[in-house]
């Protein structure tokens, strides 16, 4: 059964670091999924240089093999959210992150999930956490200011966890660091700029690590993460509109 996709936008909390940040995210059901309460919620994050829609082949696959399980083993519904610079919340937020030349730490991610968790929205929900590589970072410090007793997760998930306590970190803080400014470095002097989606997903599926990657992730990269830029400031801007509004 097709998954039914619906797109949010939350004000992330003012933080006195500039501009307030908006975060992005999609609702995934399937079928008549959302009415079984005694259901799991997932709440999904992705890596540096990626976007929610990165787990949507995922998500198809957990509705797929739970479907025969007993309702408190089945998905509700599975929320996965953007980084305020990455995805569609790069797209809502670009005036205001020009402002803000120091970035957005996963502090500020993790602040805003924090606040998803404690909503009205999220209340009866039994939540599972699921993040990727920097994404796990951010599903683990949303939960650091709730009490040991009432932590709003009923498990987790962490794949490809970018975390080491902080004696082991300093322990090989040169590695480390050698490590995190290549990462941040191929991120941000990869190629971002292509003729189409089209080639874009051609180029990509050529390249490591994207070569490695599922196709269907890839291509979900270059169409669904990307959108259309011309010299001509408002025709950008009423190409990127229609690109979130299609959703």
């Amino acid at each position: 059964m097709a998954l039914q996709p619906t797109f949010f936008v939350f004000d992330s909390v003012r933080d006195g670091k500039g501009p307030t940040l908006k975060m992005t995210a999609k609702r995934y059901t399937s079928g008549k999924s959302s009415e079984n309460s005694r259901g799991l919620t997932l709440i999904l994050t992705h890596c540096i240089g990626s976007h929610k829609e990165q787990w949507e082949p995922a998500i198809e696959r957990m509705f797929e093999l739970q479907r025969s399980k007993p309702p408190h083993q089945r998905i509700r519904e599975a929320w996965s959210f953007d980084w305020q610079n990455h995805g569609d919340a790069a797209v809502l937020n670009r005036e205001a992150l020009l402002k803000r030349p120091q970035g957005v730490s996963v502090y500020e991610w993790a602040t805003a999930l924090a606040e998803f968790l404690q909503s009205p929205q999220m209340r009866g929900h039994r939540i599972v956490g699921m993040g990727h590589s920097a994404g796990a970072g951010a599903v683990m410090l949303a939960a650091k200011d709730f009490p040991p007793t009432n932590l709003p997760y009923a498990a987790i998930v962490l794949i490809e966890a970018a975390m080491v306590t902080r004696a082991v970190f300093n322990s090989q803080l040169e590695d480390r660091m050698e490590q995190m400014n290549f990462a941040v470095n191929a991120t941000l002097t990869r190629r971002d700029t292509w003729e189409s989606r089209e080639t874009a997903a051609a180029w990509l599926a050529k390249r490591y690590p994207w070569s490695e990657w599922d196709p269907r992730v890839v291509r979900l990269l270059a169409v669904r993460s990307s959108t259309s830029v011309s010299q001509d400031r408002a025709d950008s801007d009423r190409l990127i509109a229609a690109r979130l509004t299609a959703d």
